[in-house]
């Protein structure tokens, strides 16, 4: 488990068992694990379907895989806002 706030330039990857109690500031986050705390991105969020996230999400794009369990509101920021469709 890792306690901390932490404002990271490059790509946060969050694998399984790995949680995180931290509020980050990123470029690319990508989250399996588990992360109590609020996530900013300048690019974009991914969640892939193991992930459980207690938390505040701002990124201009994210994409949740199903199965997610997500408590904590999304801000979709930046001046254009993107809307993609994963698909299998």
């Amino acid at each position: 488990m890792i306690n901390r706030k932490e404002r990271l330039a490059l790509t946060l990857h969050i694998p399984l068992p790995l949680e995180l109690h931290a509020d980050v500031q990123v470029g690319v986050a990508i989250i399996s694990g588990q992360i109590s705390g609020h996530v900013t991105a300048r690019e974009h969020v991914e969640i892939k379907g193991t992930a459980r996230i207690i938390g505040d999400i701002v990124s201009p794009v994210l994409v949740l895989e199903e199965g997610v369990i997500f408590n904590g509101r999304c801000k979709m920021k930046g001046e254009e806002l993107q809307v993609v469709e994963k698909t299998s």
